[in-house]
């Protein structure tokens, strides 16, 4: 199996400023082989999970319950999303112009279809240090949590 990392933006002009992306996907995509590993099944071997991220209005992590796994391709994908604050709460932040969807509660209706992680954007000191740690607890939480792929659950203990 092999772990692939991609993320997108419901905010304008915010990719790659005071972050490189790529950087750090490649960085949390290698992380993520390194722990899928752990996971011996003949039946997965030729399998591809991707995470994708997308960057967006909200007040927490939040990490699909439930998706489909594409048998016909091999292919299975956890979609999580990263709430960018403003900047009113954090320098590093953005402003409501920026935002796609202007109300930070737009995805309350769906919220059950969901994991949530808390976070407190004090804790981080620019947008580099908050999205790479963001990106590395969804990718932990999905491991330690568990998921399925094509019926066979995928769960690592040891990270």
């Amino acid at each position: 199996m092999h772990v692939k990392i991609t993320s997108s933006a419901m905010i304008s002009n915010f990719l790659n400023v005071g972050f490189n992306s790529y950087e750090i996907c490649q960085l949390v995509e290698s992380e993520a082989n390194k722990m899928i590993h752990n996971v011996n099944n003949e039946n997965l071997k030729d399998w591809r999970l991707r995470f994708l991220f997308s960057y967006t209005n909200g007040t927490q992590i939040i990490v699909s319950k439930r998706t489909k796994s594409e048998t016909d391709i091999k292919y299975k994908e956890i979609v999580a999303h990263i709430p960018i604050p403003l900047k009113d709460k954090i320098s590093w932040g953005v402003e409501l112009s920026q935002h796609v969807y202007k109300d930070e509660r737009y995805l309350d209706n769906i919220i059950h279809n969901f994991y949530s992680l808390k976070i407190d954007f004090t804790n981080y000191k620019n947008r580099h240090d908050y999205i790479l740690d963001s990106m590395r607890r969804v990718v932990n939480f999905a491991f330690k949590n568990g998921f399925t792929i094509n019926g066979i659950r995928i769960k690592v203990e040891n990270l």
